[in-house]
C-alpha cells in the first residue's frame, strides 16, 4: 500500500524533475572543471624526418603544453619528462600539409585523476620535398689587392667538387659552394691555405667534406708602354749613298709592370737595314725592333720605310775649309 503514494509521487510532475537532475549533472561537471588549476609550460617540439622528404618550413622550436588537474594534484606537475613530437615520417609525398603535434607524458602524470591536457599549436603547417642529392663546384673567395707589379693568375681548389643534399628545390638552386676568403694582400710569391666551405643555408648538408685546400699562383703583372717619335736608325748603307729625311715611328710594348717602369729605349732600337742596297733608287725597308727578352712588341705604327736612296753629294770645301 505504500509502494504505489512512492510510485505516484516520483511521477508526479516527471518533466521538472528530470530537467532537475540533469542540470544538477551539469552543473557539478562544470564545478568540477572550472574548480581544476592549470600549468603551461614551453616544451621543446623534436621533428622526426628520417625517411625520403624534408621539411622547407620554418618550424616553432617549442610548443605550449597545459596540463589541467585539481589543486592536491598541480603541485606535482612540472616538464620533466614531457615530450612533444612533430612525425614526418610517415609522409612520402611532397606537398603542403598540416601535422598534429603528438604529446607524450610521464607514467606519474598520466595517473593523475583529473587530468586535461591541451598542447598550443595542435598542428603544424609544413611543405614537404624529396630528399635529394648533387655535385656542385666549390669556389675560392679572394679579399684584398695584390701590391704594385704582382696579381693572381690562378687559383685552384682540392676537392673541385662536393656532393650537397637537401630538399630538392634548394638543392637544385645551388649553383656552386664557396670558400672562406682567401686574403692576398703583400702576396707576391705562390701560397696555399685550408680552408672551410661556407654553408649559408641550414638546409643543405655537405657530404663527408668541411674543408678544402687553396692554392694561389702569382705572377706578375703584365702591362704596356707607348713610345712616340722614335728616330729609326739606318744600318749599313753604303757610304757613298745617303737618303732623304729623317725617320721616325711610334710603338707599343708589354711586359711586366715592374720591368717596363724601368725600361728605357736605347739608341738603335728601331733600325732599318741597308746592307743589300747596291745602288740608287726607291726602296721599302723592313724595320727592325730590337727589345729586351721579356718584352714584347704590341704594336708600331710602320712595319717598313718607303725612301729615296740616292748618291751623296761631295761636299766642296774652299781655301779656308768651309763649304
Amino acid at each position: 500500500m505504500k509502494i504505489k503514494p512512492l510510485l505516484e509521487k516520483l511521477s508526479d510532475r516527471w518533466p521538472a524533475k528530470a530537467i532537475c537532475i540533469v542540470a544538477a549533472c551539469v552543473l557539478y561537471m562544470f564545478n568540477q572543471h572550472t574548480s581544476l588549476e592549470r600549468r603551461s609550460m614551453a616544451i621543446r617540439l623534436d621533428v622526426l624526418q628520417e625517411g625520403e622528404m624534408l621539411c622547407t618550413t620554418h618550424l616553432p622550436s617549442s610548443v605550449s603544453v597545459t596540463i589541467r588537474t585539481n589543486s592536491e594534484n598541480i603541485a606535482h606537475v612540472n616538464a620533466e619528462g614531457i615530450t612533444a613530437t612533430l612525425d614526418l615520417n610517415y609522409i612520402t609525398k611532397e606537398g603542403n600539409f598540416d601535422v598534429p603535434v603528438l604529446v607524450s607524458l610521464p607514467s606519474s602524470l598520466e595517473s593523475l585523476d583529473p587530468l586535461e591536457v591541451t598542447v598550443y599549436p595542435s598542428e603544424v603547417k609544413v611543405h614537404l620535398e624529396k630528399n635529394i642529392s648533387r655535385s656542385v663546384k666549390v669556389v675560392a673567395q679572394k679579399i684584398g689587392a695584390s701590391p704594385y707589379g704582382y696579381t693572381v693568375e690562378k687559383i685552384s681548389v682540392e676537392p673541385k667538387y662536393v656532393e650537397i643534399f637537401g630538399p630538392r628545390s634548394i638543392v637544385e638552386s645551388v649553383e656552386m659552394l664557396e670558400s672562406e676568403a682567401v686574403v692576398i694582400d703583400e702576396k707576391t710569391e705562390n701560397f696555399s691555405e685550408r680552408k672551410h666551405i661556407v654553408n649559408r643555408n641550414r638546409l643543405i648538408k655537405i657530404d663527408g667534406v668541411s674543408e678544402v685546400d687553396v692554392e694561389v699562383e702569382v705572377g706578375l703583372s703584365q702591362a704596356t708602354k707607348n713610345f712616340t717619335d722614335v728616330p729609326i736608325e739606318i744600318t749599313n748603307l753604303n757610304p757613298e749613298f745617303e737618303i732623304e729625311g729623317n725617320l721616325f715611328a711610334d710603338f707599343s710594348i708589354t711586359g711586366a709592370q715592374l720591368g717596363l717602369d724601368e725600361y728605357e729605349i736605347l739608341p738603335g732600337v728601331l733600325s732599318a737595314d741597308f746592307g743589300a742596297v747596291s745602288e740608287t733608287g726607291e726602296y721599302e725597308i723592313p724595320v727592325t725592333v730590337l727589345l729586351p727578352q721579356e718584352f714584347h712588341l704590341k704594336s708600331i705604327s710602320v712595319e717598313s720605310i718607303k725612301v729615296n736612296v740616292r748618291e751623296k753629294i761631295p761636299v766642296i770645301l774652299d781655301e779656308s775649309g768651309e763649304r
